[in-house]
């Protein structure tokens, strides 16, 4: 696939990437993306795009991209920019969603769980190093920044430098499946015979036959193929059409995206680029022009843009796992509203402010929730030491909603948003205050921390509050007490942090950069200091002293009892950060 600037952006048959993404730069030494002058700028830019995706496309199995700029010519008009492909489509293989549809090498990886094509590559990708040149595109050179503010060339022109970092994200994202199966001709003659038309070199002194039009190029369509319908059609769904019935479709104008995800974030059915007469390597695998913004998939390069849109969307439908992803202008950096995906609710924030906004009320609520833990471990104490409810439950009562003087848990927590409420969204706003009214509500309500609390101190036997809001009831000996306090206590440093882990993760990919959320919070191969296995480790130390002899608190239980936390704190994620 490559970029024609100006002129058309072509596309051919792609591969998936995913988290980690290894880039190869296969150029030979003093050229290319090892040239001694352009080279390191070169690499960064690479890697800057690259990085975007590996935070928008979750996934475990390594994906290579062997990556070279090699000098493809041009006029001072027109350039191939660049393209890519796919080593390897893959149907029909283990966890294969959709029998007989090719998936791209690296997103069968991910769905397979296992590199389904060995040592090879997954994406070969090649860009123009003539752009660097006078004779390619004039005084247009490549820009190398990653702030997406390329500068005029030559200064009051009105023409601006091409913006490196926007082609590899387009070229390398066809490669991760953005790509129809959908035949878009054969180079007869030229340099190039037998290849597809509009991948390498359009045809270059040859023709491109379109008899083929319509048919699937590998004899099946591809999982972004699932997709397609012409609405007035009869059958409307392109893997229904008969080859003609494609063929005619292509040129139609009437060609739309309608998988779940990508009809939510649209509001609709996303139209694409279908026009009459076809455009070999253009035509049905982009957004069409219509789109409003610019999407950075349509058929035509019209200036920066780091932003992946709707084609993440259509990675979801396809399969991928999505997760959030950023974009950058030259004077502030947003993210879009791509969900975080996985377990995790909520969208990364729309501005630096509603960010902080956010990282205060979530660290605001996790020391809330700790906070009240305190309040009910020392009410259960004193209550197993013979204290009368009628004084435990209104201490416990000022200790976690006061009025007591903005000591109390609630008291803390509303100073704490209150002091950065100016940052916050009306939405972060409201989803806080209806998160602390379930949070803070009596044991009527089974989502409230007095209502939990009956998990922790759980014994048939006598109410710790009989009076009052509390579930519970008061450990039988003091070893099953220490028990409870012990797993109240951890399970309040488990949810906080869960949340810090949350809070990380919103940070690392609104500044552009990666964060392995996985390993902060449920699984760290290395150390093995998640929070999940810190909480583990806790309860394995409560096995070994024995004193857990409550059928209620069993280690099965206890574990139970964590994942339910975990569970919480993801669906609350959107509190602090709600999607638009």
């Amino acid at each position: 696939m490559r970029w024609l600037s100006g002129v058309l952006l072509a596309s051919m048959v792609g591969v998936a990437g995913a988290v980690p993404i290894t880039v190869n730069f296969m150029d030979g030494a003093n050229e290319g993306f090892n040239d001694p002058t352009l080279g390191a700028q070169r690499q960064a830019a690479f890697n800057y795009a690259v990085g975007v995706w590996s935070s928008a496309l979750m996934g475990t199995t390594p994906v290579v991209v062997d990556a070279t700029m090699d000098p493809l010519g041009g006029t001072a008009s027109a350039a191939i920019l660049g393209y890519a492909y796919a080593t390897t489509l893959h149907r029909n293989f283990a966890g294969a969603p959709v029998a007989n549809t090719w998936y791209v090498g690296a997103l069968a990886n991910q769905l397979a769980g296992t590199d389904v094509n060995g040592a090879m590559s997954e994406i070969v990708a090649v860009f123009n190093s003539d752009v660097d040149n006078a004779t390619v595109l004039g005084a247009v050179d490549w820009y190398y920044g990653t702030d997406a503010n390329p500068p005029e060339s030559p200064p009051g022109s009105g023409r601006f430098d091409t913006d490196f970092v926007s082609v590899v994200l387009h070229e390398i994202g066809h490669g991760l499946g953005f790509i129809s199966e959908v035949d878009g001709g054969t180079c007869v003659g030229g340099s190039t015979p037998g290849d597809s038309c509009g991948v390498t070199a359009d045809c270059s002194g040859g023709s491109c036959d379109l008899s083929t039009v319509g048919t699937w190029a590998d004899g099946s369509p591809s999982a972004y193929d699932l997709f397609l319908v012409r609405p007035a059609a009869s059958p409307p769904r392109f893997t229904d059409m008969s080859d003609a019935q494609r063929k005619s479709a292509t040129t139609s104008g009437n060609v739309f995206w309608d998988g779940a995800n990508v009809v939510t974030a649209h509001g609709g059915n996303a139209k694409i680029y279908a026009p009459s007469p076809f455009q070999p390597g253009s035509s049905i695998s982009h957004w069409d022009t219509s789109l409003t913004p610019d999407e950075l998939y349509e058929p035509f390069y019209t200036g920066p843009n780091h932003n992946p849109g709707l084609s993440l969307n259509a990675f979801a439908d396809e399969g991928w796992t999505v997760g959030p992803t950023t974009t950058t202008s030259s004077s502030t950096t947003t993210t879009t509203t791509i969900p975080f995906g996985g377990d995790d609710t909520g969208c990364v924030p729309d501005s630096k402010d509603h960010l902080k906004c956010g990282d205060a009320i979530g660290k605001a609520f996790g020391n809330a929730i700790r906070a009240v833990i305190k309040c009910h471990k020392k009410q259960a104490d004193d209550r197993f030491n013979g204290v009368s409810d009628t004084i435990t439950g209104p201490a416990e009562d000022l200790c976690a909603n006061g009025p007591n003087g903005g000591r109390s848990a609630k008291e803390k927590l509303d100073a704490a948003i209150g002091k950065v409420s100016f940052l916050c969204s009306a939405s972060q706003l409201a989803a806080a205050a209806t998160q602390e009214s379930t949070l803070f509500a009596g044991q009527t309500n089974a989502a409230s921390l007095d209502a939990q609390n009956g998990d922790v101190y759980c014994e048939t036997g006598t109410a710790i509050d009989p009076s009052g809001d509390d579930a519970g009831q008061i450990p039988s000996t003091k070893d099953r007490l220490t028990c409870a306090d012990t797993v109240g206590s951890e399970l309040g440093k488990l949810a906080a942090a869960v949340i810090k882990c949350h809070q990380k993760q919103a940070d690392a990919v609104f500044g552009g950069k990666t964060f392995d959320e996985n390993a902060c919070e449920e699984l760290d191969p290395v150390q093995h200091k998640s929070a999940v296995e810190k909480y583990g480790a806790a309860m394995s130390k409560l096995d070994t002293k024995g004193i857990c002899t409550q059928t209620c608190l069993s280690r099965p239980n206890r574990d139970a009892l964590g994942a339910n936390v975990l569970a919480q704190i993801e669906a609350a994620n959107q509190v602090a950060y709600p999607c638009p």
